[in-house]
């Protein structure tokens, strides 16, 4: 399956740059390709470089030893072609190997960022499929998501990249797009935020009373244990109001 945003953007390329038009490709065609499209070659874009909008952000910053190794993996059988998807699959792969990590303090600080945001707009922290359906429907009966439509989010949700950069929202999407296919389900995603979300994160730094123990402030009751009763005050022990007590006598 295959969402919306930039999950066919591997597949527009290269049918822009198919000069057979039988869907496979040499690699003599598909470095000729990104010269001409992209400047790919170390040293980066030149003047009168044409700058086709169908590639993944970051895919700029790919060398030709890079590129060298994303057709090893895309032409798996060895017979000097490859096809769209398998280029688009071994892409997704080189970049995101090359995305920023992110431990889990930094995961709940993006997540709690996110969180707020579509909070304050839309009153949904925490519900994705509620925040999709009215930023980008096309998600949400796809059921798939891109990471195209995640840094899409950030301006829908009026967020500024000084609050949430792109290596933040890199390293949220390399968490969980276990695949390496910048390509995700909806659903895993929504579970995936709230693993990491909020209330998650309350309940887990919860101390844990350990089993059987007793709540704290109460002493535990030993086997055969059995409360004694109150001792009603004798006649006479009982202190008048003035703090008299009971050996209170009248002087003469």
């Amino acid at each position: 399956g295959g969402g919306g945003g930039g999950a066919g953007r591997w597949e527009r390329f290269f049918s822009e740059v198919d000069p057979r038009g039988d869907g496979r490709l040499t690699f003599q065609a598909f470095e000729c390709a990104l010269r001409t499209n992209l400047g790919l070659l170390v040293g980066g874009p030149r003047e009168g470089v044409r700058q086709t909008s169908a590639i993944p952000n970051g895919a700029r910053d790919v060398s030709r030893d890079d590129m060298r190794a994303l057709w090893a993996i895309a032409d798996d059988d060895c017979d000097g072609m490859a096809r769209g998807e398998d280029l688009r699959l071994a892409v997704s792969a080189l970049l995101l190997d090359a995305w920023p990590d992110a431990d889990e303090d930094t995961l709940a600080r993006i997540v709690a960022e996110l969180d707020a945001a579509a909070e304050r707009s839309h009153r949904a922290a925490g519900n994705w499929c509620k925040v999709f359906s009215l930023t980008s429907p096309h998600v949400v009966e796809s059921g798939w998501l891109s990471f195209d439509d995640l840094l899409a989010q950030r301006s829908a949700l009026d967020l500024a990249p000084e609050v949430l950069s792109d290596d933040s929202l890199r390293a949220l999407w390399k968490a969980f797009d276990k695949e390496r296919t910048l390509q995700v389900k909806l659903n895993d995603f929504q579970t995936f935020m709230g693993q990491h979300g909020a209330s998650a994160r309350v309940f887990s730094q919860q101390p844990r009373r350990p089993s059987g123990s007793p709540p704290s402030g109460r002493r535990p009751r030993t086997a055969g244990y059995t409360r004694r009763p109150r001792r009603s005050p004798a006649a006479g022990e009982e202190g008048d109001s003035d703090g008299g007590g009971a050996g209170g006598e009248d002087e003469g």
